[in-house]
């Protein structure tokens, strides 16, 4: 098999599997999240503070990549801050 065709196949194998998009509570999202990054931020003694404002959160997208975005951005943060600080995590509805 040429190269090229051998690294067409892997590509194929390695590639991120497509979206599915399905309702999804974006506030069990972010708790999954959370639970992900909790380790983080006991190492740092970093305070949560969680406020769900937003009643109506039910959404369509692919939970596993929200999730993912959610941790990476959770990181970000948690590596920005210094020790003892807060960390402050809100959902809120957009007016109509």
């Amino acid at each position: 098999m040429p190269v090229d065709g051998l690294v067409s196949q892997m590509l194929r194998f390695t590639a991120p599997p497509k979206p599915a998009f399905t309702e999804i509570r974006l506030r069990e999202v972010l708790d999954h999240s959370l639970r992900l990054v909790e380790r983080q931020l006991k190492d740092k003694s970093i305070r949560l503070d969680c406020s769900y404002e937003a009643n109506d959160d039910l959404i369509r997208g692919d939970d596993y990549q929200l999730e993912q975005a959610f941790v990476n951005l959770l990181l970000n943060a948690i590596e920005a801050m210094g020790p003892h600080g807060c960390l402050t995590v809100k959902t809120q509805a957009s007016p109509s």
